[in-house]
């Protein structure tokens, strides 16, 4: 009996052992995600201006965007706008939208939301980077110069009743159909409609100038999955999970982006303090020796550049590409990517439909270098930095703090420019400061803002160039200043070309001027190296079958959930 009992016991406890087992694969309700990032946000929780990696990390999760763009980076995940059809010319786009969609206030979201939040790009006030969003459509230029909405809040009202035309290429049909059209065929039309959109109820009464000094933003709100709670500069972003998500709410509580140091970051991974965060390549090993964490080692079309003033006259064309011939960058994929990245050409990475394979590029020559400095009238002096004209050549390699790869490839190009005889003296700073003296929206272009610039960039499916380089985004965007009047109709005339092949062939001739001109000289692709704790489900990095590259996204981030 007593072997019986036992026995009846052991089986009651495998069963009980085998069920739970089963149970904790089932998706549960409850705990934080902490993820971590590398600088502090501006605070600038507007999808529209918010230019950072780091604002937009949050904005992401606060916003809902119309549309999400797929593995393959094509606008292809229906959100906000359940289905979109196109004229038969192709040059209008019109978007019918779900008609269950809160904003985190509860009040309904509709096309008078998407209205605003796409037309405020196209204000005299407008200071952000995303111009080229609307460039195109009709009516644009008109309004980008209309001096009679200087100061101004949209009126959603006046354009319904006809008093303000606004951008005549984007129509409200009804409560919840809206169409955007343009003059000529543009290959951006979907692909741009990927913005997060704003409450016209929360903004309608400020002025679009004032926007970034808005009460509203110290406690946004949006759509998305979660709601904004906090913000402690340079600590953290506290999310809550929203209720009424329309996807259905997360499963996770809260959402933490924790602000931290890829040292620090690497030590909270593995005590379990953090649950997700990028890594450099120094600590691939490391990593891979936590058995709680899994790696994700994918290719990015992420790509850094080191950027030229070209408004300073010291940095001449064959200065620059001199300096090009002068940085050794495939040292530093090799010393500071430790191989987990490549040397790239052009802001269009490997992998893209559109990149030209053919470019000659800037090979590392120093002796080459120093020959063409020469060349453009520079002489070595005895402290063996070059002088030209009276003027040392001293520059100010600005860069933010964050990158550990960036910090490190600092140096390197450093050393690089003082053995041809460019003292160049090393400023790393956090990132506000750095888009002060680089970027300064709206505020008029000039010498003195910086000398050279280390940051990077994310490409996207539309390999437009126009908003980094285009002249009429000066200084917005274009904050380098690179003028073409040639270049710039390149640039447009790829945009509006809808036989792919035709495409391609203009893209590798911008491509090729690019490389020519070097208003920046792009450095290397670094691999995204990803570690994420083994206790989250449901994390869904997909491959791409073209390319083989996996984009570690964050598209299902509501459907995340955390094991006990």
């Amino acid at each position: 009996m007593k072997k019986i009992i036992i026995i009846t016991m052991l089986l009651s406890l495998c069963l009980m052992i085998m069920t739970t087992g089963a149970l904790a694969q089932e998706p549960q309700y409850g705990g934080t995600l902490k993820f971590s990032m590398y600088s502090s946000p501006e605070g600038l929780w507007i999808p529209a201006r918010g230019a950072s990696t780091y604002d937009v990390n949050v904005n992401n999760m606060v916003y809902e965007p119309l549309i999400q763009l797929d593995k393959n980076m094509e606008p292809t995940i229906p959100r906000i706008a359940e289905s979109w059809e196109f004229n038969d010319d192709k040059t209008k786009v019109t978007f019918k939208l779900r008609k269950d969609i809160k904003f985190h206030d509860g009040e309904p979201l509709t096309a008078r939301d998407v209205w605003y939040t796409y037309t405020q790009i196209g204000h005299i006030d407008y200071e952000g980077t995303h111009m080229a969003y609307n460039s195109y459509l009709k009516g644009f230029d008109a309004f980008r110069e209309d001096e009679s909405q200087r100061g101004k809040a949209l009126d959603y009202e006046a354009y319904m009743s006809g008093e303000e035309d606004y951008i005549t290429g984007i129509q409200v049909i009804n409560d919840y159909e809206i169409a955007f059209e343009s003059t000529d065929y543009s290959s951006r039309m979907l692909a741009d409609r990927v913005l997060g959109i704003m409450p016209y109820h929360i903004w309608k009464d400020v002025p679009i100038k004032n926007q970034h000094l808005a009460e509203e933003l110290e406690k946004p709100i949006g759509s998305g999955p979660f709601k904004f709670e906090e913000y402690a500069r340079d600590e953290y972003v506290l999310l809550t999970a929203y209720e009424d998500y329309y996807l259905g709410r997360p499963y996770v509580d809260e959402l933490i982006w924790a602000i931290r140091d890829q040292e620090v970051a690497l030590m909270e991974l593995e005590v379990g303090e953090l649950h997700l965060a990028e890594f450099d390549p120094n600590s691939y090993n490391l990593i891979e020796g936590f058995e709680e964490l899994d790696v994700y080692n994918d290719l990015s079309p992420v790509y850094q550049y080191m950027g030229f003033n070209l408004q300073d006259p010291k940095l001449t064309l064959k200065t620059r590409q001199a300096m090009a011939h002068a940085i050794d960058r495939q040292g530093i994929v090799d010393s500071a990517l430790l191989g987990f990245g490549e040397v790239v050409e052009t802001p269009i990475v490997p992998f893209h439909w559109a990149h030209n394979p053919n470019l000659e590029g800037y090979d590392y020559n120093p002796e080459k270098a120093k020959k063409m400095l020469a060349e453009d009238g520079w002489e070595m002096g005895d402290d063996g930095v070059l002088t030209r004209d009276g003027m040392k050549f001293r520059v100010e390699l600005l860069y933010p703090t964050g990158n550990q790869v960036r910090i490190q490839s600092a140096p390197i190009i450093q050393q690089n420019l003082a053995e041809v005889g460019i003292d160049a003296r090393l400023n790393m700073t956090d990132w506000g400061t750095l888009l002060d003296k680089t970027e300064r929206r709206g505020v008029p272009f000039n010498a003195d803002q910086f000398d050279l610039v280390l940051v990077g960039l994310a490409g996207g499916v539309v390999p437009d160039q126009s908003a980094k380089y285009h002249s009429r985004n000066i200084p917005d965007g274009n904050y380098v200043g690179y003028s073409n009047e040639e270049f710039d109709k390149m640039l447009d005339d790829a945009l509006t070309e809808p036989d792919r092949e035709k495409a391609v062939k203009l893209y590798w001739e911008i491509q090729e001027v690019m490389s020519h001109d070097l208003p920046v000289l792009t450095l290397y692709s670094p691999n995204r190296l990803t570690a994420v704790s083994s206790s989250i489900h449901n994390v869904r990095p997909e491959a791409v079958e073209d390319n083989d590259w996996r984009a570690f996204g964050l598209v299902n981030i509501h459907e995340w959930w955390i094991e006990d």
